[in-house]
């Protein structure tokens, strides 16, 4: 699904989410990576409401499991 619509970040959630019970934090992390590289192209509100809460899921993540929280600022 993210092949086809990169922007899907329903799909990104869900891959995050099977990635992080892996507890492997390179994979994790290039995961969230990739995700947050896609900007929403417009002003859709309901694009960007996802698109800001992967970069929170992100964050949370890096203080919250892998204890860094300098890449959670």
């Amino acid at each position: 699904m993210i092949s086809q619509n990169a922007y899907n970040y329903d799909a990104w959630f869900d891959l995050a989410n099977l990635e992080t019970s892996t507890k492997d934090l390179v994979r994790i992390r290039e995961t969230f990576e990739a995700a947050i590289k896609n900007v929403p192209p417009g002003n859709e509100k309901r694009f960007w409401r996802r698109y800001i809460y992967l970069w929170y899921n992100y964050a949370v993540f890096e203080e919250l499991e892998a204890g860094d929280t300098g890449r959670a600022a």
